[in-house]
């Protein structure tokens, strides 16, 4: 998938992706920083794309979580946190 195609599917999910992170981390601030690392996760997942939409979406919530742990993690001193 061409690089503008796989931004244009991404932008469909940003919403989905944010309301995860908000949803777990409940402030904004640390969502939005949650939301963009879970957003170049699933960039670089070239399964993605061609996934269907219940796999994708299984996919954008375990991304989302791992970051929202990973950032959670971080600002509590365990910065080498394996998630």
């Amino acid at each position: 998938m061409r690089f503008d195609e796989k931004l244009k599917l991404l932008k469909r999910y940003e919403h989905a992706v944010f309301a995860a992170c908000v949803h777990v981390l409940t402030d904004e601030r640390r969502a939005i920083l949650a939301s963009k690392e879970t957003l170049i996760d699933l960039f670089r997942d070239e399964a993605f794309p061609t996934a269907s939409e219940e796999e994708r979406t299984r996919k954008l919530r375990s991304a989302a979580a791992k970051q929202c742990i990973r950032l959670y993690s971080k600002e509590r001193g365990f910065a080498n946190a394996n998630v």
